[in-house]
């Protein structure tokens, strides 16, 4: 009688592995069908079209917005003075850009790694990264400022007393 008890024992684990393995290869197709189903996914040019349009509405409108003003200040004694700054006028739009997405990217992994869930989390680690740019910002500018005017008394050595009364 142990002898078909013991045998009894082995066609169970037998079947325990088959089923088993039957449950393994239905979980691993599900999850393949799970993953066509995702990277399946598409959108129309329309759709596209819809979600892009304003983003890129609110920067050329900026972008002329930030035109006009420069067209307005051009005529202020500083860029009188130092037409060197115009220089610099790009590649300052250009840090500011920089500045903006170091933001959104410093901010974007605080969010994935769990540290903006509450309110108070939210507000201290805004008002710290916007200090931070604030910093980054002055610092750059100031050295941006000292380039120009250095590249102005450099060029003309014979008129400092004009920049520097």
């Amino acid at each position: 009688m142990e002898e078909e008890t013991d045998g009894l024992r082995q066609r169970k684990g037998k079947e325990d592995e088959e089923e088993e393995m039957v449950l393994t290869k239905k979980l691993v197709k599900h999850e393949a069908k799970d993953k066509e189903e995702v990277i399946g996914v598409s959108e129309s040019w329309s759709s596209v079209l819809f979600q892009v349009s304003p983003p890129y509405l609110c920067a050329g409108l900026g972008m002329v917005a930030a035109g006009l003003v420069l067209d307005s200040v051009q005529y202020w004694p500083v860029f009188q003075t130092l037409p060197e700054l115009f220089i610099m006028v790009p590649a300052l739009i250009g840090l500011k850009g920089n500045l903006e997405m170091t933001l959104a990217s410093r901010l974007s992994t605080h969010a994935n790694l769990g540290h903006l869930d509450t309110i108070e989390q939210i507000v201290a680690m805004g008002r710290a990264n916007l200090a931070l740019l604030q910093v980054q910002g002055v610092v750059v500018g100031a050295l941006a400022a000292c380039l120009a005017t250095a590249m102005a008394w450099a060029g003309d050595p014979g008129s400092r007393e004009n920049y520097f009364p």
